[in-house]
């Protein structure tokens, strides 16, 4: 879906997370989000990369993470 930009800051941010797939193998949110596996530690991580400079990847990792318990709760029937 979206990119991710290779900054030192979101590198970081991916190994603090503990990510199960190598980073280098990350090209993409929706692999961050299935390798972590956590939209909470996702939203805080992105948080940190916002305080760091990199707004826009705050903005795709944010954006991505609210998406997903949006889509489960619209195919629930949840309006």
């Amino acid at each position: 879906m979206f990119g991710l930009v290779r900054s030192e800051a979101a590198e970081q941010i991916i190994n603090d997370l503990g990510a199960r797939a190598n980073w280098g193998d990350l090209s993409t949110i929706e692999e961050l989000v299935f390798s972590i596996n956590d939209l909470e530690e996702i939203i805080h991580a992105g948080a940190k990369i916002q305080f760091s400079g990199d707004f826009y990847e705050f903005y795709i990792i944010n954006v991505y993470a609210t998406r997903i318990p949006l889509e489960k709760a619209i195919s629930a029937g949840v309006k």
